[in-house]
């Protein structure tokens, strides 16, 4: 998987859970908006998902995050 988030078949992109690093939901949101405009417009430009400061939260009481 690179940066733009395609396998090794170019024509398919991979979001969410599957690729495995950051398994939140607003995570999965983020990948999906990347593969899908890399999907739709991919022969105009492609975008790169930048992971390294990603904020990740666990929702307990009291709430624990990190960035990074």
């Amino acid at each position: 998987m690179d940066r733009q988030l395609r396998t090794r078949l170019p024509n398919i992109l991979a979001a969410g859970d599957v690729l495995g690093e950051f398994q939140f939901t607003h995570a999965a949101s983020h990948y999906a908006w990347f593969a899908s405009v890399n999907a739709l417009f991919g022969a105009l430009k492609l975008w790169k998902a930048d992971f390294r400061v990603f904020p990740s939260v666990i929702y307990t009481d009291p709430e624990v995050a990190r960035v990074g």
